[in-house]
């Protein structure tokens, strides 16, 4: 499982934690833990080559390959450059004729 790094740490992707697994502060077995990550958690995938760098609970850190699966998890979308940084539509106003009584 190897994938692009993406843009300034956002997840390219999603991942299924497999079994219950120490979120670490670096790529490394002896590296501070920051989170204990629950089998069949959901997380934002970064990258991953051999150790992959992942988001979970509002944060970022770091778990082996074997402890993550992709299979029967959808892809992220990913953001335009255009509309990365755009403001969310917003409904349109009507404009309303005065009452006719």
């Amino acid at each position: 499982m190897k994938t692009p790094k993406a843009a300034a740490g956002a997840p390219a992707g999603s991942a299924r934690i497999t079994s219950a697994v120490n979120m670490r502060s670096a790529p490394r077995k002896g590296a501070g833990v920051l989170a204990v990550v629950p089998a069949g958690a959901t997380v934002g995938l970064i990258s991953c080559d051999g150790w992959c760098q992942i988001a979970y609970g509002g944060r970022q850190g770091w778990v082996y390959k074997s402890f993550l699966s992709t299979a029967g998890v959808k892809p992220r979308k990913q953001k335009s450059a255009e509309t990365a940084d755009a403001a969310p539509p917003q409904p349109a106003r009507v404009a309303q004729s005065p009452r006719l009584n």
